[in-house]
């Protein structure tokens, strides 16, 4: 944490063996960061349908006392609710979004929908919604929503947390999170708990609803940065496998903005430390990379950390990482954190923008 060393990747290194089998290259810099190998299961044709209709949030905090089955409007809260009372080993739930934009939660400016979060009607000491029961199989896709802004600029639904909690606890496995906005929340905003083929895609983590700038949790203690961790997928015994998380944006992490601790996992063509669309802000040479230059700086947090075996790291873009801290030499460690064995780490681009400025890292790039 106490180094500053530049890294820039730019051409085909060629092959590097580190310590335990980890194969490391750099991508082209022409390479489309859009690229993705694996896509949802195959088999997991939804039984159960729910239709998210309102920003509300008000649902109860016991997932018996209200579901959209049971209580009208159907919010977020309550679908995820339904899907938990109801977990099966035979149901797959989807859960879309069909929100008009009389809703009073629409932004029309940016041309999405805004759900504020109350973290205390979750029931959950760690996360703003229940989680998503004993046999997993939910898929929540914020593509579904009509009208707004176009995809190709960003999520359309937008989860604003209270800093208190994280978001979504992806038990029971084979969970699908698309196309949603997180901002605000505590904790980590994605937890994948030791279970297995669960799919995080096209999602924003940390991000303002423009895209162009690092959402803070907490304004008054801007250190605390846009939350601890993006996406934490855990591992336990031969749990925490096969899960993909691929083609996100986050920024502004003080902990991890991915962190992978299991075997046979895809981290493919995920963004960390810049704006949406890849660039970052102009940022003097003699303030760049200086935790306690407060102004006109960019604090895009920490990066990736990988744990296990057999892990594929490809396709992504990483810049800057940064914290703002009162300790000048408080930078992160590495853009790439690697231990265990048998990783695959290849063609991703380290220090350059989407645009081709040679941002540079504060740490190490690998």
């Amino acid at each position: 944490m106490y180094r500053k060393l530049w890294v820039l990747v730019f051409t085909l290194l060629g092959t590097l063996l580190l310590v335990g089998g980890v194969l490391a290259a750099a991508q082209p810099a022409e390479h489309r960061l859009s690229r993705a190998v694996v896509a949802s299961p195959a088999d997991l044709t939804p039984t159960y349908w729910l239709t998210v209709t309102t920003t509300s949030d008000v649902g109860g905090s016991d997932p018996n006392s209200e579901r959209c089955d049971t209580h009208s409007p159907c919010t977020l809260r309550r679908a995820l609710n339904e899907a938990h009372y109801y977990s099966a080993p035979g149901q797959i739930f989807h859960i879309g979004f069909d929100i008009p934009t009389g809703d009073p939660g629409y932004d029309a400016g940016n041309g999405v929908w805004i759900i504020t979060v109350n973290s205390d009607n979750s029931g959950s000491e760690t996360h703003a919604f229940r989680d998503f029961g004993v046999y997993g199989k939910v898929i929540v896709d914020g593509t579904t929503q009509p009208g707004g802004r176009a995809l190709i600029v960003g999520p359309r639904i937008v989860l604003r947390g209270d800093n208190k909690k994280g978001a979504f606890n992806l038990t029971g496995g084979r969970n699908v999170i698309r196309g949603l906005a997180f901002q605000g929340f505590a904790n980590n905003m994605i937890t994948i708990p030791a279970t297995n083929e669960n799919l995080v895609e096209q999602n924003w983590f940390g991000l303002n609803v423009a895209g162009d700038d690092i959402y803070l949790r907490n304004p008054a203690y801007p250190e605390d940065g846009s939350g601890e961790a993006g996406v934490y997928a855990q591992m336990s015994g031969s749990s925490g496998t096969t899960n993909t998380i691929q083609s996100n944006v986050l920024v502004g992490f003080k902990g991890v903005a991915i962190s992978v601790q299991g075997n046979n996992n895809f981290v493919l063509s995920n963004t960390v430390g810049t704006r949406a669309n890849g660039t970052v802000p102009d940022v003097r040479a003699d303030r760049k990379c200086k935790p306690n230059a407060r102004y006109n700086n960019w604090f895009p947090g920490a990066g990736i950390d990988i744990f296990g075996r057999g892990n594929l790291v490809a396709y992504n873009r990483i810049v800057g990482l940064l914290f703002q801290s009162n300790d000048p030499l408080n930078t992160p460690d590495d853009a790439i954190s690697v231990t265990g064995r048998n990783h695959i780490i290849r063609e991703n681009i380290i220090g350059l923008t989407s645009d081709g400025v040679p941002f540079g890292t504060c740490g190490e790039g690998i």
